[in-house]
């Protein structure tokens, strides 16, 4: 589903910009949000969300809405977002040589 999402969103596309709203992961796993909602996504569905947009276009910039680590007394939900971040800089990282993106750099 993620592909077919990405394909559609990306259709004429070079770059992208992705917003990931946290309160999306389900709050028994990450309660620092918002607005808590079960039933909600993985980690693990959320990172593999991540690198399928990764590996499809370039993603120029990306930011995460609605952490609120206070509300999280086990420090999951940060944990998770540094996790996020890390992910698309590595995406990144390996279209700099890929896709030429070093570009963006140039003065």
């Amino acid at each position: 589903m993620v592909s077919e999402t990405v394909e559609r969103a990306t259709s004429g596309t070079e770059y992208v910009y992705v917003t990931l709203d946290i309160d999306v992961v389900d709050s028994s796993i990450c309660s620092g949000t918002r607005f808590p909602d079960t039933p909600g996504l993985t980690p693990r569905e959320i990172i593999h969300a991540l690198r399928i947009i990764g590996s499809k276009t370039v993603i120029s910039r990306f930011d995460i809405s609605c952490l609120s680590p206070r509300y999280d007394p086990s420090g999951s939900t940060p944990y998770l977002a540094a996790r996020c971040y890390l992910e698309v800089m590595a995406r990144l990282a390996v279209q700099f040589g890929d896709k030429n993106i070093g570009k963006w750099f140039q003065k």
